[in-house]
């Protein structure tokens, strides 16, 4: 494949790092023009796919009219770097060409007077929609809206609508019309479709969705994914608490949205942060995950200590030395799945304190069913390798006596940190592992005390 032919960042991170390593340090013509036919999202990708000094390189090449677009798509230290690396006179000439939805999420890293200097240069329109996003906090419908969108009279019939419609650049991602009264409240959306297939003559209000769309811009962003899933239009109009029709946001923005919740989620698992750039400087990284390996630390310091209380047992019988990781790892196992299925069911909105009790008594259930079928098995095989059957009993009864336990931890942990407004995929786990390691260890350890000393 030419180098003219790619359409993604990957195929150019390797010719890109080669070729800055010769000894001119340049790159080819064929590279530099392959970088510029890339997307904007496949530009912020390539730049957080490079080392830092190579990152500027390339950065060096983006126009002053396509680097809020891709800031706008970059993790906030990526961006950050960029923008402090950037000369004064390069970051106003940025600055003056930001749209709306960029001015928003740059807000905290360009100087407040570039900010303010660019928004006075706005339309009316553009500073009104500016200004009412950043009311709203980061995770709320009001501070997504996109600016961009056709709003029309609902007195006009669909003739006219029409003519107007073919002197307007409608924006993309429209399939619906947002209808306007005369105070200037939004009075409905119209499907495109609708429209095109009405007679000319027939008033534009009479083919408003039954179903309105429109939601509040206080709306939690988990909560509009939920209702665009069900709607399956490509845009959703946004009103405030009094009517008025403040933008929209499309399909394209929300799945943006969970894409990068997902992302997040998935890095608080292990203590880091969405925005952590891969490849920022070491001590800024070792001191964020600092914090996380010294939580770690404590969890562990519990389990050790759990296990320090039965030092003369262990010193008389090895082989219970020798199982104790089995009794662990099955709780921790055990746990997880059903730690995932209710962290699932809350996110979805399935699992809440109404039918928290019916899910209870189910994985006790299932902890009870899988806790006799695996302690037989277990127990069976720590017996005939051991040559002592006590001691398939005790690792049996602790194996049962853990998943048990795990099933329920599993389901009341996420629910008691969601009712603390603590986010159950970030510590959930950790918390977890600690429960079902210390109560699998002193289960064993006990039982081996008490049958086997």
């Amino acid at each position: 494949m030419e180098i003219s032919e790619i359409a993604t960042h990957e195929p150019l991170v390797d010719p890109i790092l080669s070729e800055l390593a010769e000894e001119d340090g340049q790159l080819s013509e064929a590279t530099r023009a392959a970088i510029l036919e890339l997307p904007s999202e496949a530009i912020a990708a390539l730049l957080e796919s490079l080392p830092v000094n190579s990152r500027l390189q390339v950065w060096a090449l983006v126009s002053d009219d396509e680097r809020g677009d891709v800031l706008f798509e970059m993790h906030d230290d990526a961006r950050r770097h960029l923008i402090g690396e950037m000369e004064e006179a390069d970051l106003r000439t940025m600055a003056a060409r930001l749209s709306p939805q960029e001015l928003v999420e740059l807000n905290e890293l360009i100087p407040e007077k570039l900010y303010s200097r660019r928004l006075k240069l706005m339309s009316i329109k553009e500073q009104t929609a500016v200004n009412t996003a950043m009311r709203f906090d980061d995770d709320q419908v009001g501070r997504n809206i996109d600016s961009d969108f056709i709003s029309i009279s609902e007195n006009l019939t669909a003739q006219q609508v029409m003519r107007l419609l073919r002197q307007w650049q409608i924006p993309s991602n429209t399939d619906l019309l947002c209808l306007v009264s005369e105070d200037g409240l939004y009075a409905g959306s119209v499907q495109l479709t609708d429209l095109f297939n009405a007679h000319p003559q027939q008033q534009i209000n009479e083919l408003k969705l039954e179903e309105d769309p429109a939601v509040g811009a206080e709306m939690h962003m988990s909560d509009l994914a939920d209702h665009s899933y069900q709607n399956h239009y490509a845009m959703t109009p946004v009103v405030d608490d009094a009517g008025h029709l403040l933008g929209r946001i499309t399909s394209q923005d929300i799945l943006g949205w969970v894409q990068d919740e997902a992302e997040s989620q998935l890095l608080q698992q292990a203590g880091l942060s969405e925005d952590e750039d891969l490849f920022a400087p070491v001590k800024r990284s070792a001191k964020r995950r600092a914090v996380w390996l010294g939580i770690n630390l404590c969890t562990a310091l519990l389990a050790s200590w759990t296990i320090g209380l039965f030092e003369a047992t262990l010193e008389q019988v090895v082989a219970l030395a020798i199982l104790m990781p089995i009794v662990a790892s099955m709780g921790g196992i055990a746990g997880s799945q059903t730690l995932t299925l209710a962290i699932r069911g809350l996110a979805l909105g399935h699992l809440s304190s109404s039918n928290a009790n019916i899910i209870f008594r189910k994985e006790i259930l299932v902890g009870l069913l899988n806790g006799i079928i695996w302690a037989l098995v277990i127990g069976t095989m720590a017996g005939l390798w051991f040559a002592k059957p006590a001691i398939g009993f005790v690792i049996g009864a602790a194996i049962l006596v853990n998943l048990i336990f795990a099933a329920v931890s599993g389901v009341i942990i996420p629910l008691i940190l969601d009712k603390l407004k603590i986010d159950p995929a970030l510590s959930g786990a950790v918390i977890l592992t600690t429960v079902t390691d210390v109560v699998g260890f002193f289960a064993f350890l006990g039982l081996g005390s008490l049958f086997l000393v």
